[in-house]
């Protein structure tokens, strides 16, 4: 079994590489067709709404834009500030955005930046400049 991320949300997954029929995902019908884009692992929940949006519109969903992603992150590490407050909500953040950004390359020094922020302004302001400067290939990203 080897630990690795979903190429859709990053969450973390054991994937059952070595023996793909044991794999939790070998256990659904073979709906979703593949192409040149299905390349890594998805967790179950970004399987089951990818084979959900494929089922209701016939078709498999666009990979979200960067835009897109750092409004869901955003979204989230505001959350986390306004229930934990600022000092504790920034620290917390940290690691959040960690797990977030973890799978993708040239993350180490973003990381490591973004560790030194000490407002909650900054670290949205970061979030937003760091993916509007990277390009992200998601099915690569895992």
């Amino acid at each position: 079994m080897t630990q690795t991320n979903c190429s859709q949300c990053n969450t973390v997954l054991n994937c059952n590489v070595n023996n793909i029929t044991a794999c939790w995902c070998n256990q659904l019908p073979a709906i979703l067709p593949l192409d040149a884009t299905a390349t890594s692992c998805l967790c179950q929940t970004c399987t089951l709404n990818k084979i959900n949006h494929y089922l209701e519109q016939g078709k498999i969903p666009k990979e979200p834009t960067n835009s897109e992603v750092v409004g869901i992150i955003s979204s989230h590490i505001k959350a986390i500030h306004n229930h934990y407050g600022e000092y504790l909500g920034v620290r917390i953040a940290r690691k959040h955005v960690g797990w977030y950004v973890n799978a993708l390359s040239d993350c180490q020094q973003f990381r490591h930046h973004f560790c030194r922020l000490e407002e909650p302004g900054q670290q949205i302001q970061s979030l937003h400049e760091f993916f509007k400067a990277i390009k992200i290939t998601w099915n690569e990203a895992a």
